[in-house]
């Protein structure tokens, strides 16, 4: 049986936290929370295990925002990103169109679109990595 693959969530509202990592914890995924973008570069070390993925919200609410962590996150290694939005976050939208990631997850329909999300985002790096 394979290890469950690891997730790290970066949200800084507790009640969203609560409800993605219950969503992805009850179908087998690892999942480590962090508050911040400082803390979500922070955990990407060769001393710790890298994620599989990470999910990280668009609109944090200190120091670095979603695009900013996004764009840190991306030159430390090959991790692929899905973002945590809500509708009202369409600068923010706007500004991470440029970045290299696996698309977006709206915060208000987690139940009906996060594991497919997640399992979308994971296949799709796995096969960006055998090409």
């Amino acid at each position: 049986m394979p290890a469950p693959r690891k997730i790290l969530l970066v949200e800084d509202d507790a009640a969203i936290a609560c409800d993605v990592r219950l969503v992805l914890e009850k179908e087998g995924y690892h999942v480590a929370h962090v508050w911040d973008g400082n803390a979500a570069i922070a955990a990407i070390t060769p001393q710790n295990e890298t994620p599989d993925l990470i999910l990280l919200n668009l609109q944090l609410g200190k120091d670095l925002d979603g695009p900013d962590t996004a764009q840190q996150l991306l030159l430390l290694g090959n991790i692929p990103i899905l973002f945590l939005y809500s509708p009202a976050d369409l600068c923010l939208i706007k500004k991470a169109a440029p970045l290299a990631v696996y698309g977006y997850v709206d915060q208000h329909s987690l139940s009906a679109v996060l594991l497919p999300s997640v399992q979308a985002a994971l296949r799709l790096h796995e096969t960006r990595q055998v090409a």
